[in-house]
């Protein structure tokens, strides 16, 4: 097989050029899969902080996991009912156990709670509803759960 030129690599389509890294990779070409590689156009990109960025993303999605969590109790909350009181106490108490702990280890890393409630995810309304009935009903033990698994996941504790 003739080489191709390098006027042929040069007008490969970013598509086209992963077709055929991929088949010369396939057919075990090694050579050329190289070549298709480091002929590839360079870009050079400008981005904002890695640790702001990373920081950002972690508040941002942790903000979305406790929330779908928050869901997840109200619809436990939910299901059960008038028909188990105790069990729906300990929900509610968990409920308000996450919220606190959020609220305090946001509030822990210069973040308002109020800011973090606006800018990050949504809450549902059945969610604030519950959390004004457990208002008081947390437990500090899930609470420091909660706060020390937030740290072990978070970047800048």
């Amino acid at each position: 097989m003739t080489a191709p030129s390098k006027t042929v690599y040069e007008k490969l389509t970013a598509c086209e050029r992963v077709s055929a890294t991929i088949a010369a990779l396939g057919r075990e070409d090694a050579s050329e899969g190289k070549k298709l590689v480091s002929t590839c156009p360079k870009t050079s990109y400008r981005s904002n902080d890695d640790a702001y960025v990373e920081r950002m993303v972690h508040f941002m999605s942790d903000s979305l996991a406790v929330e779908a969590d928050l869901c997840g109790l109200a619809l436990d909350y939910l299901d059960i009912g008038d028909s188990e009181i105790p069990v729906a106490r300990k929900i509610l108490s968990r409920l308000a156990s996450l919220a606190v702990a959020w609220e305090r280890f946001v509030e822990s890393h210069g973040i308002s709670a109020a800011d973090i409630k606006a800018a990050g995810a949504p809450r549902h309304a059945i969610v604030s509803a519950l959390l004004d009935a457990a208002e008081g009903m947390e437990n500090e033990e899930h609470v420091a759960k909660d706060l020390s698994d937030f740290a072990e996941r978070f970047p800048c504790s």
